[in-house]
């Protein structure tokens, strides 16, 4: 750390002038932050004046000696700083990297574009309010976010929109699992590891969230909005809606991280294109389809595997128009679809006209009410019962071929472990 500067009057505190320079190991220090070779020596400077009539903070700079990994510059001023009366900052920042900044703060970021910014943070004492605009990649995000610091933890509230959101900028693309093999999982299917939901009780936020289109590789939403919440160590969605041409897709959840955590979830669809939106992270899609969807769960558990345990609740879907690829459906690991039409479609693709499924659940514990499966070549009927907490599956279905002359019937058991049942 080295100041440099003037004070014309001591006692009085007039004309006061001082730069002080942060060298690498005083930035680490002072914020926490871990040394990160590849991004060169971290660097800053503060600069210390009464100009304007104040004792203030008039500029502050942070900048690494490659400015292609990160850019980073905040000007402005505390108009009074002995009273911290007012606070006014403009900020400019790029960052090529995302991942190797996080890297700084020992966070894993997603794969993301490069990200910019630029913005002004305004307030007074523990209270301030940031208006800017974002940039990740070719996706513009409009933001209006106020902050707390006089409660026990922060209190955030804010709205942050966009004209398109484009997926590839936050690292959501089709994945190619044409030359893949079956995945193959060792062990147990849901983890006894304890959720990362501490979060929840650091933080209070309200933030709405809003794209007037959402645009992938394959796939395009006409609008969609989140209202997002967490008080108290209770997160909720509230809901978060997304429009598309042939229909939309409503979902509410919340979380609750107690001394149980506690989770529910509704999803409410209907006209999802499901070729579509699946490509958008497996090419090619191994299902097609007009789908409507019905989803009402809860549960409670500390782990994955709790969760799983008592889970109770309501699962329907309709499928209309579709189309099942065996080849790509194989590729999907823990699929009763994969299982059963791997031994009743001689070839790749079997179309089908109606698909209806339907479970109840409780205490995890998934029975089926309706499983119907109809198209030209082959009509399936079933039943099966999924115990979540053993990992474990028994079903029956009857499989009917449908042949030129006369139809011939199969019936399949599906029994034992999830991750590698009997048939």
């Amino acid at each position: 750390l080295t100041a440099k500067g003037n004070i014309e009057d001591l006692f009085s505190q007039n004309g006061v002038k001082i730069n002080i320079l942060f060298d690498e190991q005083t930035l680490i220090k002072l914020f926490a932050l871990s040394s990160v070779p590849e991004l060169g020596r971290l660097k800053g400077r503060l600069l210390l004046s009464d100009v304007n009539g104040s004792l203030g903070i008039e500029e502050i700079q942070v900048e690494t000696d490659d400015s292609k990994l990160i850019d980073l510059k905040i000007k402005g001023g505390v108009n009074d700083l002995l009273k911290s009366n007012q606070i006014n900052l403009n900020t400019e920042f790029s960052i090529p990297d995302m991942a190797l900044f996080g890297k700084l703060f020992d966070i894993d970021f997603p794969d993301l574009g490069p990200v910019k910014g630029a913005g002004r943070w305004h307030g007074k004492e523990k209270n301030g309010v940031f208006k800017g605009r974002f940039t990740v990649g070719k996706t513009a995000l409009d933001s209006d976010i106020s902050v707390s610091l006089a409660g026990s933890v922060p209190r955030v509230n804010g709205i942050i929109s966009s004209p398109n959101i484009y997926l590839e900028d936050f690292g959501i693309h089709p994945e190619d699992r044409s030359s893949k093999g079956t995945e193959k999982v060792s062990g147990p299917l849901f983890s006894r590891n304890p959720l990362p939901l501490s979060i929840l009780q650091k933080i209070n936020l309200d933030l709405h969230a809003s794209a007037r289109e959402v645009t992938g590789v394959n796939y395009h939403l006409d609008k969609m909005n989140v209202n997002l919440s967490f008080h108290n160590g209770r997160l909720k969605i509230a809901p978060a809606k997304f429009v598309f041409s042939e229909g939309s897709i409503v979902l509410n959840a919340e979380v609750f991280a107690g001394k149980t955590p506690e989770f529910t979830l509704s999803i409410k669809g209907s006209s999802i294109q499901l070729g579509d939106l699946i490509s958008e992270l497996h090419q090619p899609p191994a299902i097609e389809g007009d789908l409507d969807l019905i989803v009402d769960l809860k549960s409670r558990g500390s782990t994955a595997h709790e969760v799983a345990s008592n889970l109770s609740g309501d699962f329907g879907l309709m499928l209309e128009g579709g189309k099942i690829r065996k080849r790509e459906l194989e590729l999907l690991f823990l699929n009763p679809l994969g299982w059963l039409f791997s031994h009743g479609i001689s070839g790749n693709e079997l179309q089908i006209s109606c698909g209806l499924a339907r479970y109840k659940i409780h205490q995890g514990i998934a029975d089926s009410k309706v499983l119907y499966i109809n198209g030209p070549k082959l009509m399936a009927r079933g039943k099966s019962e999924i115990n979540l907490k053993k990992e474990t599956i028994n079903a029956l279905a009857n499989l009917e071929k449908k042949k030129l002359l006369f139809n011939t019937r199969v019936s399949l058991q599906i029994k034992g472990s999830l991750a590698d049942p009997e048939i």
